[in-house]
């Protein structure tokens, strides 16, 4: 019989385990960007276009180019964000107009909420988060080892 023995630095397993905890939000700013910027094109291509009633149909633009995403980070939780800011020269906000109410007989014309069911409904953006998230985190083990 043959043994080996495996030791494990366990202070430097700590240290390890402390800078990666403080580095978790920034771990998921890139996978959770490429996320969100996933849905605002959804929203701009697949909804802000198309057929009446079904879709909002384009007139002005004014909707489709105002749509955002964003990051934000608070303590140790990171969040996407996917919004749109559009107001009328009057200040009407018809962003959430369209999401929430619309106008009779049609009703709601939702572009936000489905364009992030759709791209979580295909998987899209949990395999894009992945990839992001794998690829920092390799990266960030690579500057351990260094």
């Amino acid at each position: 019989m043959v043994d080996i023995k495996v030791d494990i630095d366990v202070k430097q397993v700590k240290r390890m385990m402390r800078k990666l905890n403080g580095l978790m939000p920034s771990l998921v700013v890139k996978p959770l960007s490429a996320a969100a910027q996933m849905i605002a094109g959804i929203a701009i291509k697949d909804y802000t276009r198309g057929p009446r009633p079904e879709r909002l149909g384009r007139r002005t633009g004014r909707l489709a180019q105002s749509i955002y995403s964003h990051v934000k980070i608070k303590g140790r939780d990171a969040e996407g964000v996917v919004g749109a800011t559009a107001k009328s020269k009057g200040g009407f906000d018809y962003p959430a107009y369209w999401e929430f109410k619309g106008r009779p007989p049609t009703g709601p014309r939702p572009f936000l909420v489905p364009s992030r069911d759709e791209s979580k409904n295909k998987s899209k953006w949990l395999q894009m988060f992945s990839e992001q998230f794998l690829k920092q985190f390799n990266k960030m083990m690579g500057e351990f080892h260094a």
